[in-house]
C-alpha cells in the first residue's frame, strides 16, 4: 500500500473521532513538530518552520471545511508552541509564531483575514440552525484571532461580524475614525443585530483617548448617531444606544435620556418579581440618569 493511500485512510479515521479529540491531536501534533525546530531547524518530515506555515496556509484555501478547520487548529498549535515575545499582534496569540517566522507574518495575517471572509460567506448562506456547534466554535475562534491582529485590512471583514459582539467590536473600534464611516453606514442595515453591533462599536470608540484615533469631529458624528438610535423601531437597538449615551456629557443628552426614561414604549408583561409590567429601556435610561 502506498503512502498516499495510507494518508487517505488516516484522514478518514481522524474524521470519525469527536471534534474535540481531533482538535487536541492537531494542536499536539503541531506542538511536537515545532519542539524539534530549535535543535534541528526541521521537523520529523524534514520541514522547517517556513515550510510548515506555508503548508498550513495553503490548506486555508481548501474547499473542504474540515481541512480548513484542521489547518486553523494546526496554526493555533504552532502559535502555542512558539516562544512568546513582543510583537505587533499583541492580542491575537500569534506573537511567538511571528517572532519565529518574521518573513511570513504578513502572509499569515492576510491568509487569516481571507479565511474569515470564506467562513463569513458560509455562515451568511447557511440556513438558520443548520450550522453545527463545532463549526460555530471554530468560526468564533477565527473571529477572535483576526480581531486580535489589530490589522486595518480586516476592518471590512470584521464589520460583518459585529452582531457577534466582543472581539469583532473591539477589533473594529480600535481604529476609531478610520473605521467610523463603515460603522455608521451599517446603522442603516435592515438586520437588528447589525444595528445593535454598530451602536456598541460606536460606544467602544468613545473609550479611545487619543485624538489621532478619534478627533472631535468623529466624536460629534458618534454622538449624533447614538442620539438617532433612540428613534429606532426595535427596542434592542434603543437599549443598546443608551450604553454609548452614558459616556457623553451634556444637557442635550440628558434630555434625550429623560424622554426615553419617561416614554419608551417597550413593555414586558409580566415583569421580574411578579410585576404586572416592566419597561427595560426606560429602566436602563433611569440607571444612567442616576449617575449623571
Amino acid at each position: 500500500m502506498g503512502g498516499d493511500e495510507l494518508d487517505t485512510i488516516r484522514c478518514r479515521q481522524m474524521r470519525r473521532l469527536p471534534l474535540a479529540w481531533r482538535r487536541t491531536l492537531w494542536t499536539w501534533g503541531a506542538f511536537l513538530g515545532l519542539l524539534l525546530l530549535p535543535a534541528h531547524g526541521i521537523d520529523a518530515r524534514g520541514q522547517g518552520i517556513s515550510e510548515l506555515v506555508s503548508e498550513i496556509l495553503s490548506q486555508f484555501q481548501s474547499g473542504d471545511l474540515q481541512q480548513r478547520e484542521a489547518a486553523f487548529e494546526s496554526l493555533k498549535g504552532l502559535s502555542a508552541a512558539a516562544p512568546r515575545g513582543s510583537a505587533s499582534a499583541s492580542s491575537s496569540g500569534l506573537e511567538g509564531l511571528f517572532r519565529r517566522a518574521p518573513n511570513q507574518e504578513d502572509s499569515i495575517r492576510l491568509a487569516l483575514i481571507r479565511l474569515l471572509v470564506t467562513e463569513n460567506a458560509k455562515v451568511k448562506s447557511a440556513p438558520i440552525g443548520s450550522l453545527s456547534e463545532d463549526y460555530v466554535n471554530y468560526w468564533g475562534d477565527l473571529i477572535v484571532m483576526v480581531a486580535g491582529l489589530r490589522d486595518r485590512r480586516a476592518i471590512t471583514t470584521l464589520i460583518d461580524d459585529l452582531p457577534n459582539g466582543g472581539a469583532a467590536i473591539a477589533g473594529v473600534a480600535v481604529f476609531g475614525r478610520e473605521s467610523l464611516p463603515a460603522v455608521l453606514q451599517h446603522l442603516r442595515d435592515a438586520a437588528m443585530g447589525v444595528r445593535v453591533g454598530s451602536l456598541l462599536t460606536l460606544s467602544a470608540m468613545l473609550d479611545l483617548k487619543s485624538e489621532s484615533l478619534l478627533d472631535p469631529e468623529s466624536r460629534a458624528k458618534i454622538k449624533a448617531a447614538l442620539l438617532n438610535g433612540s428613534a429606532d423601531r426595535e427596542y434592542g437597538v434603543r437599549i443598546s444606544e443608551i450604553q454609548g449615551l452614558a459616556k457623553i456629557p451634556g444637557e442635550d443628552v440628558s434630555e434625550v435620556l429623560r424622554r426615553i426614561a419617561a416614554k419608551d414604549p417597550f413593555v414586558r408583561r409580566p415583569g421580574p418579581g411578579g410585576q404586572p409590567e416592566y419597561f427595560p429601556v426606560r429602566e436602563a435610561a433611569k440607571a444612567v440618569l442616576a449617575k449623571r
